[in-house]
């Protein structure tokens, strides 16, 4: 598990940078900003979190909309345990993520894409 402190807010993150000190409740009350702590269990969810901060860096707003599985059918960018732990999530009704790689490995919507697929 990787837990992270994230900064949001120009002067929050500015008062980081000059202090190395994660800004108190006070300053945030008084300045501005939000101060929290993440927790990830995989480094590919660290990464995934990392690249999406980075990417809203600089805009006032962001908005995540229109979620889309894209990679369904793709067994490309497996771990070698994603096969496994398909095996034994294989009748979860909620969408399973490889506890190794952090890897989409079971959305139902397949599984009743499947389903109605064979029944025809």
């Amino acid at each position: 598990m990787i837990k992270a402190t994230v900064i949001c807010g120009g002067s929050a993150v500015y008062r980081y940078d000059e202090t190395g000190k994660v800004p108190s409740r006070k300053f945030l009350n008084d300045h501005g900003g939000v101060v929290d702590v993440k927790t990830f269990n995989t480094p590919g969810e660290y990464d995934a979190y990392s690249m999406g901060l980075a990417d809203a860096d600089g805009w006032e707003e962001t908005a995540l909309t229109d979620k889309e599985f894209t990679t369904k059918k793709d067994k490309s960018t497996d771990c070698k345990l994603c096969n496994t732990w398909r095996d034994i999530f294989r009748d979860r009704s909620r969408d399973v993520y490889c506890p190794d790689c952090g890897k989409l490995i079971i959305h139902p919507d397949d599984a009743n894409q499947v389903a109605s697929d064979t029944a025809l």
